[in-house]
């Protein structure tokens, strides 16, 4: 079944620690897992139902933002994970390799992007947001994934307000296992968003633009196994021989298999000292950093607020 959480409402929680009587940094972690099986098996294929099934050609809506609903104003990371795993084993049915399963085995990884014609496509095709863009410096692996806007960095005009993808890279799983083995397509991608997320009530933003609004399986993926053929004959010794014949295609059998998209947003108060620190631990380098802190200056807060208790506070 797919799990389905939704994540449009990503909160930047007023959740408030106080240490020693000043104000630790105010920052979050939230994370949204949405996870589709899908549906494409030899001479059977189901239509879409939105309780859990997901056939090529299909978009499933998933809208991505971050709200503040506090009353601090607060700066936001995401990364976008995908990965790929087949549930179950696929049984090769030729003779010479009955019983064997196709790769990837039960529980092993798909790569993420396949070969289609000329072209290396992904598997699930992510709808973005109409304000995402990328810099330059990841304007291949953007354009891979449907990204097609890009600036020069985050003080470029055309960035203000904007998702910016900073960072595409390939992660392991919590074994060391590589999720996505071929090297072509990126199971992480890092955002910045390029403004403040101001404190719920006031005149500003106190909400970011979508990052994502849904994905598509692949229209151009099929069946593992798209025929067979099951031919008899005679032998020289007169004996009746029947032999099967299976054809495959591998390049496209993303079938009996599990597609999980995760999204990671970090918040974090808006006062210099919190962003360096947090967008530093999160690997955002020097340079975006300080062109974050000098194009969104004018909306950071003072570095220290005043101590009010000493206890943590739940919305």
């Amino acid at each position: 079944m797919r799990k389905n959480k939704s994540i449009h409402g990503l909160a930047a929680l007023a959740a408030v620690a106080v240490i020693g009587g000043t104000w630790a940094y105010w920052n979050q972690d939230l994370s949204a897992v949405n996870e589709f099986e899908t549906v494409i098996r030899y001479g059977h294929h189901r239509t879409f139902t939105p309780a859990g099934e997901w056939v090529p050609g299909v978009e499933v809506e998933k809208k991505a933002t971050v709200t503040n609903k506090g009353d601090v104003n607060r700066a936001a990371l995401a990364t976008v994970n995908q990965v790929w795993v087949r549930t179950e084993d696929v049984i090769d049915t030729d003779d010479e390799k009955e019983g064997e399963p196709i790769p990837p085995k039960a529980g092993e990884y798909f790569d993420l992007m396949f070969q289609n014609g000329d072209a290396m496509e992904y598997a699930s095709i992510v709808s973005w947001g109409s304000e995402v863009v990328a810099l330059e410096s990841v304007k291949d692996a953007a354009a891979g994934m449907g990204i097609t806007a890009t600036v020069s960095g985050l003080d470029d005009t055309a960035a203000a307000g904007k998702w910016v993808m900073v960072n595409a890279m390939n992660t392991k799983d919590t074994d060391g296992k590589e999720t996505n083995s071929d090297g072509k397509g990126f199971s992480d991608v890092q955002f910045i968003y390029n403004g403040i997320v101001e404190a719920e009530g006031t005149d500003g933003k106190d909400a970011t633009p979508l990052l994502l609004e849904g994905a598509t399986l692949n229209k151009a993926i099929n069946t593992t196994i798209t025929a067979k053929k099951t031919t008899t004959s005679v032998d020289e010794n007169g004996n009746t021989v029947t032999r099967t014949e299976t054809t495959k295609n591998a390049a496209f059998g993303y079938d009996s298999a599990k597609y999980t998209m995760t999204i990671n947003a970090t918040t974090v108060q808006a006062t210099k000292s919190a962003i360096e620190d947090i967008f530093g631990a999160k690997n955002i380098n020097k340079d975006q950093i300080d062109e974050f802190l000098a194009v969104n200056g004018n909306h950071l807060m003072a570095e220290a607020l005043p101590a009010e208790t000493n206890e943590t506070v739940q919305p």
